[in-house]
């Protein structure tokens, strides 16, 4: 299973969604770290996981933590 994480803008800063909760963060580069965090986690455990975020309000959004190759095969 892929577990995927999102950066969004948001009113007065930035959340990170993942799987059933958001963490609000002030500045986009917290949220990304955290997300980033998670993903390596996820990863450490044997998931897939891909991080997406957004530049700014209303931005497109962009994959900015590609999934590392499994090389357990």
């Amino acid at each position: 299973m892929t577990q995927r994480l999102g950066v969004f803008a948001a009113a007065g800063g930035w959340l990170v969604a993942h799987e059933d909760h958001l963490e609000r963060f002030d500045t986009r580069c917290e949220a990304m770290a955290a997300a980033v965090r998670l993903a390596h986690v996820a990863r450490w455990r044997g998931d897939a996981a891909e991080v997406v975020s957004q530049e700014h309000a209303g931005g497109a959004l962009t994959r900015v933590d590609p999934p590392v190759p499994d090389l357990r095969r």
